[in-house]
Order: C-alpha cells, then structure tokens, then sequence
C-alpha cells in the first residue's frame, strides 16, 4: 500500500510523464497495477519492486488512443512517500 502526503492530486496521463519521473498508478488497463510506483526511463516505464515482466518497455512509443484513461499521480518536490508491504 502506497500513502503520500503533502501531495496534490495532480493526475496526468501516463504519456505526458517526463523522463526520470515517479508516479504512483491511479488509473490502468488493468486494475492488479493501480498503487504501483513506476518511474519513466527513456522510453521504459519501470514499475518499482517487481519483476521484468511487469514493466513496460517501450510504452512511450505507442499512441494516446491505444491507452486509454490511463493515469498517474506525479510526485512533486516535498511529497512524503510512505510504503507499507501487505504480503
């Protein structure tokens, strides 16, 4: 589980991510992503603590319209980033 504070709400689709960026997925294709943390390298979305095969490697490259409603809320200067493993 994921909780941040002194955060805003600033939700930006995945696309318009800057590279070296860190997000937290809010909204995705697939509901098993939302509260993962991912940062954007190059054009790789890495989703932080696990494996390969759950990252996206060249998710940059692909039209707005192939991902539909998928968002992200950026990390701003300031924002305290508490992790709580449930497993």
């Amino acid at each position: 589980m994921v909780t941040l504070s002194n955060q805003p709400n600033n939700y930006i689709h995945v696309l318009a991510m800057r590279d070296g960026q860190i997000a937290i997925i809010r909204q995705w294709i697939a509901n098993s992503y939302i509260g993962d943390i991912v940062q954007r390298v190059g054009n790789q979305l890495i989703v932080i603590g696990k494996p390969w095969g759950n990252s996206f490697p060249d998710i940059f490259n692909v039209k707005q319209c192939n991902l539909p409603n998928c968002l992200v809320q950026t990390l701003s200067d300031g924002a305290t980033l508490t992790i709580t493993n449930n497993q």
